[in-house]
């Protein structure tokens, strides 16, 4: 069992790290099929790391207005952290906001819009309508609509 959790560990590492996000979730669903939950957990654990860092790498580059360079950082991950991590995960939300703020600042206010939609209604579905983080969600997208002239 712990030869099976290292080789897993390797196997992500090296995933991560090629920037190949739809084998590393492919390889997670088959081995979800497959394995008991005490390595889904630990596997989801370190998902969630990998796809903390690339969100981090993409801020570093949204810090120092490398827009175009910082886009991979947040849309590569975003379909593994809605598969395996859930739409209610907090990273899901944010790297969809972080997503619009890129085509905010190239100027593809569309995209942007889109992607702040998704963005509100995942912070919605996870936290509800009642709470202060879906009204700071309903006040970035005043600011956007703002910044935009809608």
């Amino acid at each position: 069992m712990k030869t099976i959790c290292t080789l897993l560990i390797l196997a992500i590492t090296q995933l991560c790290f090629s920037q190949n996000w739809e084998q590393l979730e492919k390889e997670y669903l088959d081995i979800a099929k497959k394995k008991n939950n005490e390595v889904l957990k630990e596997k989801h654990s370190l998902i969630s790391k990998l796809v903390d860092k690339s969100i981090d790498k993409g801020n570093e580059l949204m810090d120092i207005k490398k827009y175009q360079e910082a886009l991979p950082y947040f849309k590569d991950p975003i379909n593994i952290t809605k598969n395996v991590l859930g739409v209610t995960h907090y990273n899901y939300s944010y790297l969809l906001s972080k997503i619009s703020k890129v085509y905010l600042e190239l100027g593809d206010y569309k995209s942007s819009e889109s992607y702040q939609k998704e963005s509100l209604n995942a912070v919605k579905e996870r936290v509800g309508l009642k709470h202060k983080e879906y009204a700071n969600a309903l006040l970035l997208a005043a600011i956007f609509y703002n910044k935009i002239g809608d």
